[in-house]
């Protein structure tokens, strides 16, 4: 499972909202490069790729775990993921004829 962060963390996430329908679910992102390499993508894109699990999980957030506190291309990435998501939804809304 750690060589498809996105399957990983995204059947843990739907799995958890099943199992606790009243409880808020929020992942803990893998931020350390710990066996990154197993999935053969870059850092950025592991990190991305449980992120775009966490929203596609439709969880409420996610935390970064690194023990080393090295947090910057996890927020590099967030920020631009987040960005991308935000102007996906608002071209859809506009789309849809929800914004004007």
């Amino acid at each position: 499972m750690m060589s498809d962060p996105y399957y990983t963390v995204h059947l843990t996430s739907v799995k958890a909202k099943q199992r606790s329908v009243k409880s808020i679910i929020v992942p803990w992102i893998q931020t350390f490069q710990m066996k990154v390499k197993m999935s053969g993508l870059s850092y950025a894109d592991y990190v991305e790729q449980q992120i775009r699990a966490v929203h596609d999980a439709d969880a409420s957030g996610y935390l970064f775990w690194n023990a080393s506190q090295n947090y910057d291309v996890p927020f590099e990435v967030s920020r631009k993921l987040n960005s991308l998501l935000l102007k996906k939804k608002i071209a859809e809304k506009v789309n849809a004829g929800g914004l004007h």
